[in-house]
């Protein structure tokens, strides 16, 4: 596994985390809507740009 490929692999994994969270105190709507724009960041066809996309999430928060 490259460097990139474990970046994207370790935000993906703090995101599933912070969504996981949020369906444990019931904010289902919120969840899912965290989960479709992870979706959609991980159909980027560009890692750069994917990783840059699952840290900009982080950081902003969805």
């Amino acid at each position: 596994m490259t460097n990139l490929s474990a970046e994207i692999d370790t935000k993906r994994k703090e995101l599933r985390e912070i969504v996981d969270e949020m369906y444990r105190r019931g904010e289902t709507e919120k969840a899912l809507s965290w989960e479709n724009n992870i979706k959609v960041i991980n159909e980027s066809i560009d890692a750069n740009e994917r990783l840059k996309l699952l840290a900009k999430a982080l950081e902003e928060g969805i």
